[in-house]
Order: structure tokens, then sequence, then C-alpha cells
């Protein structure tokens, strides 16, 4: 098993974010909840919690323990860069997420996951990228994703 150094939300909600890593399965980051639409509100591609592992690694799998609600969809991308910006319209992050490699990738997934991975792709820097947000329960017409634990296997 590997252990991120830190997590960060990515284009997203930076509060709580160590709570995806805790392994405490009672505690969860959340992402900000859009409003009218499961795409983000129709304001970008995706976000999501990005895992500083502190060095080159290559994943193996990655366990992640969505909220209850099966509707999200979910890519897990791994790269050197967790460049983002303040710059207001999203566009340096979403161009950062675009670079990274996809190496899973999963629909209408909740619960809790696992993604595996064959690629023989290598990064510092593991992403959780959200493209598309379940209904966020009891909240009619908004969506927002949980993330209540993250096991990640790999070398490094």
């Amino acid at each position: 098993m590997l252990t991120p150094v830190s997590a960060t939300g990515f284009d997203e909600n930076r509060d709580s974010t160590a709570l995806a890593i805790d392994n405490d399965p009672s505690t969860f980051w959340a992402t900000s909840w859009y409003r009218g639409s499961p795409y983000f509100g129709n304001l970008k591609q995706g976000s999501g919690l990005i895992l500083d592992m502190g060095r080159s690694v290559r994943l193996s799998s990655l366990q992640v323990t969505f909220g209850s609600t099966a509707a999200a969809d979910v890519e897990i991308k791994i790269g050197n860069s967790n460049t983002q910006g303040p710059d207001g319209t999203h566009a340096q992050g979403q161009a950062t997420a675009a670079a990274m490699q996809t190496v899973a990738s999963k629909t209408n997934v909740g619960g809790a996951v696992t993604f595996t991975t064959t690629s023989n792709a290598t990064g510092r820097y593991v992403l959780i990228w959200f493209t598309k947000l379940p209904p966020w329960t009891g909240h009619t017409g908004l969506y927002q994703a949980q993330i209540y634990n993250v096991v990640v296997r790999g070398s490094s």
C-alpha cells in the first residue's frame, strides 16, 4: 500500500481534504455543490481530489469509497503537475487535468469502488477526477460528490 503525503481539492473545494485519506470511514471530503446539472452546473468539464504521493509512483489499483448514491462518472489520472490557478475561470486546472494520463475510469459509481490499472504510467500526483456528479441526497436539483476513503496500491 502507498500512503499519500497530502490530498487537495483540485479545481474544487479545498476544505477537509485530509478526511479522504485519514482511514476513518465515518469522515469525508465533499466537492462543492452545483445547481441544475450533474455536469458542474455546466461551468466546467470536471473537478476532483488530487493526492500528492511525495514521489513518482506507478499505480496498480485505487480503492475509493464514495458516497452511497451511485451516479458519478470518475477517471483516475496520474501526472507530475498539480498546477491550478486563481484565474477565476478554472482554465489552468482544467488544462493540467487534461494533460494528465487517464489510467482507469468507471461510470455510475457509488460506495466502495476499485479502479485497477495495468498502465506503466508514473507520476507524483494521482487525481480522482469527477466528470459527472451524483445528486446530493436530500437537496433537490443539487449535485455533489463525497470521498470517504482512498487506498492506493502500486510501486514507487
